[in-house]
């Protein structure tokens, strides 16, 4: 990328697949970034550009590309699929362009400190979200499994039912309507969404769920 195609990038703002960050100052909001683009469906995260769009570049870019990768290796599992280079913006100030494709290991997950806990993200629109108990166990499921069969219970029933009546709906609002425990109606939507039945919407609200249209 050079430096006229960053600026026509940059002035379309932010959105599902451009991530702006001014500086390194804080690499994991970075890794968490990487993070959710890999989880999703990849996107391309600038380092040197602010809220604005506005391309100033970092004074020490080289030196900041090679603390991003270090950190971005010990912190996120597995490896996720990326790129990276510096777009010079003028003769001592360059941006960092981080190309992150859709992985095909997921979910991917960050890693804060050693033995602590994996915090998996997922980019929505112009935001990182961490993802529900239900949309990591779908990331994972969707990897790992070659199709899943789907045996009608009474909870799928009531489930679909509820969805036929009422269009798009979370979980929580499920729960209440389906008399059947919120674990049991969660793992139910997890296989359902992993069999193509249903699909998920994550939002900043929370995750919601409608039937997966065909095209």
């Amino acid at each position: 990328m050079d430096l006229q195609q960053l600026k026509t990038l940059c002035a379309r703002g932010e959105n599902q697949e451009v991530e702006f960050k001014k500086n390194s100052n804080h690499p994991d909001q970075i890794v968490e970034e990487v993070v959710g683009f890999a989880n999703a469906g990849g996107g391309s995260l600038l380092v040197g550009v602010d809220d604005t769009g506005a391309v100033g570049g970092l004074k020490f870019a080289e030196d900041d590309t090679t603390f991003l990768l270090d950190y971005i290796h010990k912190k996120i599992t597995p490896p996720p699929p990326f790129t990276c280079e510096i777009i010079p913006v003028s003769r001592k100030r360059g941006v960092i362009h981080l190309q992150i494709k859709a992985g095909q290991e997921k979910p991917y997950s960050f890693i804060k400190e050693a033995g602590g806990p994996k915090k998996i993200f997922y980019r929505v629109n112009d935001q990182c979200l961490q993802a529900s108990r239900e949309l990591k166990n779908i990331l994972w499921g969707n990897t790992r499994n070659r199709g899943q069969v789907i045996h009608y219970t009474e909870l799928e029933d009531r489930i679909l039912k509820t969805i036929d009546e009422e269009g798009r709906i979370s979980k929580d609002h499920l729960v209440s309507k389906v008399n059947f425990p919120a674990r049991k109606i969660s793992a139910c939507l997890v296989r359902l969404v992993i069999a193509g039945v249903l699909k998920i919407i994550p939002t900043v609200a929370g995750d919601f769920y409608e039937y997966q249209h065909p095209g």
